[in-house]
C-alpha cells in the first residue's frame, strides 16, 4: 500500500494558505489567525515543539501561532476555508476564539488523492503523523467534524481513510461513529488502527519511538471496511441464516 506523497501526480490537490482565508472565512477571525501566525516571538513556537515533540517547521505547515499567552491552531471547513482558531496553552488547557466554528485541522500541502487518507483525533496526533510523512488531517474531538470530514475527502477526491483511534472508551467510540459514517453515509473504504495498547494515544506512541514500519503493520492487520465489502459479508450471513441471495 503506497501512503507517501510523490512530488508530482495528476491526483495531487493543493490545499488552503494560511494568510489567504477563502470568501467563506470570518473576516476578523482572518485578521486574528494572520495575527497570531505572524507573531515576533517565534521563540514560543519553537518551546512548543519541544514540548509536543515535534519539530517547529510542522508546526509551520499547520499555520501554528501564538496570541502572547497561548498557541493558536486555525480550523478549516469542507472547503479549506478558515472557521475557526483553538488555542492551547501552556498547562494543555484548550478552548477556542470567539467567533469560531469546530473545523479541521490540515496542512498546507499537497495530497496525493490516490492513496488514503489518515484522520486522528486532535491537532498533536495529526502533526506527530504528518512527521513521519504520511498524509493527514485532524478533527477537534473524537464525535465532532464527522460530516465535514466525509465533505473534505470528497471535495478533495479522496475514496479511502485510515483512522487512527486513542485507547480508550471514547476514542473506540468516536473511531466507529466516523468510520460507519465515512463507508454508510459516504461510500469510502475505511481502515481503523490503535496505538500499541501501553499508549494512550497516537502521539505518546510517537514519543516512544513508533517506526513506520510498526503503522504499515497495523494497517496490514486492519480489516478494510467497504460498502462493497459490508454488502459482501451482509449477503454471507443472510444466505448462512437459511436467507436468499439477492443480486444487486
Amino acid at each position: 500500500m503506497n501512503l507517501d506523497f510523490p512530488d508530482r501526480s495528476d491526483s495531487i490537490r493543493r490545499n488552503h494558505r494560511p494568510e489567504k482565508p477563502c470568501r467563506k472565512s470570518n473576516v476578523e477571525l482572518a485578521l486574528k489567525h494572520q495575527k497570531f501566525y505572524q507573531h515576533p516571538d517565534r521563540q514560543a513556537i519553537y518551546q512548543l515543539a519541544e514540548n509536543l515533540g515535534i519539530k517547529s517547521d510542522v508546526l509551520k505547515q499547520f499555520a501554528v501561532g501564538y496570541t502572547g499567552y497561548a498557541y493558536s491552531f486555525p480550523m478549516f471547513d469542507e472547503d479549506n476555508c478558515l472557521i475557526g482558531i483553538r488555542i492551547r496553552f501552556a498547562d494543555g488547557r484548550k478552548r477556542a476564539i470567539e467567533g469560531s466554528q469546530n473545523g479541521l485541522f490540515v496542512p498546507v500541502r499537497k495530497f496525493n488523492t490516490k492513496c488514503p487518507v489518515f484522520i486522528t483525533e486532535g491537532e498533536s496526533d495529526c502533526m506527530a503523523l504528518y512527521q513521519m510523512g504520511f498524509q493527514v488531517i485532524g478533527r477537534p474531538g473524537n464525535l465532532q467534524c464527522k460530516q465535514m470530514t466525509g465533505q473534505w475527502m470528497k471535495n478533495m477526491g479522496f475514496s479511502e481513510a485510515i483512522i487512527i483511534a486513542d485507547n480508550d472508551e471514547a476514542g473506540e467510540k468516536g473511531a466507529k461513529d466516523l468510520a460507519d459514517y465515512l463507508v454508510f453515509e459516504t461510500g469510502f473504504a475505511v481502515k481503523v488502527i490503535r496505538p500499541d495498547k501501553q499508549y494512550k494515544d497516537f502521539r505518546e506512541w510517537f514519543l516512544n519511538g513508533v517506526l513506520r514500519e510498526d503503522i504499515f503493520e497495523a494497517i496490514e492487520n486492519a480489516d478494510y471496511v467497504s460498502p462493497v465489502r459490508v454488502k459482501t459479508l451482509m449477503n454471507k450471513i443472510i444466505i448462512e441464516l437459511g436467507g436468499k441471495y439477492e443480486k444487486r
